[in-house]
């Protein structure tokens, strides 16, 4: 019943924003404070697609929450049978990822708004998640340690990386950009949970004994490494082409990449 109540009232919240949003598109027309430019066209999603910086980032946003969130629920399970804890007890482990994201992404934020770094931070969080999931998969270090680490590469790449787009995309097509970020992200989100539990049923044909995980989680570690190109090449590319990714957040006065 409480997540319930949470979707009503995100319900509602929603519905309230687009009365607000048509209110302000009214006076915007009214006031003629949208060009043409401004309006959406098919043209802009070409234009990202050939956007590098933007297709690097797209392919780091998949990859990465795909051996993140598809990973979270699993993980209970996966703490049971590696490591037979209560479910109890892996429930709680598996906690502690939202709540090191709840302290450690604002004071990540504002490191990169105030110091920049963004493309290395990016870098360095996948490195964490590769080395995350090799532990999980390779040792028997108490879960817990892997899962704090995880929590500080899950605050570390969205503190950066998604600031970082508004440095990568005109103005006139950001939203374009993350709604199409958002899309592939999803499209991971979907389809990668499903691949994990083929992949862990195939592995697993006895019915006796813990679940041997080991095949599922070489598919995260091999999304984390994955992801780790990219953020590289995307660090690579911004440097080559004075995109400024790991200078400090300020007003966009830098010309985009068209």
């Amino acid at each position: 019943w409480f997540a319930a109540i949470l979707v009503c009232i995100a319900l509602l919240a929603f519905v309230a924003y687009i009365f607000f949003d048509i209110k302000l598109d009214r006076q915007q027309e009214q006031q003629k404070l949208i060009n043409k430019d401004e309006v959406f066209k098919l043209s802009d999603l070409l234009d990202l697609l050939k956007n590098n910086s933007f297709l690097y980032i797209t392919a780091l946003c998949l990859l990465f929450y795909s051996a993140v969130f598809p990973f979270l629920s699993f993980s209970a399970d996966f703490f049971l049978n590696k490591y037979g804890l209560s479910l109890e007890r892996s429930g709680a482990i598996s906690s502690l990822l939202p709540i090191g994201t709840v302290i450690f992404t604002p004071l990540f934020g504002l490191y990169v708004d105030k110091k920049g770094n963004a493309a290395s931070l990016m870098i360095l969080g996948s490195a964490i998640l590769m080395l995350v999931h090799f532990l999980f998969m390779s040792t028997q270090l108490p879960p817990y340690i892997p899962m704090i680490m995880l929590g500080i590469a899950f605050s570390l790449v969205p503190a950066a990386m998604w600031p970082s787009v508004a440095r990568i995309v005109d103005e006139n097509r950001l939203g374009t950009a993350y709604g199409l970020m958002f899309s592939i992200q999803n499209l991971g989100l979907w389809g990668f949970p499903i691949m994990a539990g083929i992949i862990l049923d195939n592995t697993n044909k006895s019915t006796e004994g813990a679940l041997n995980y080991g095949p599922t989680m070489l598919m995260f570690l091999i999304l984390g490494s994955a992801g780790m190109v990219f953020a590289l090449l995307l660090r690579r590319y911004s440097i080559k082409n004075g995109r400024g990714l790991d200078k400090p957040m300020k007003p966009a006065d830098e010309k985009k990449e068209k």
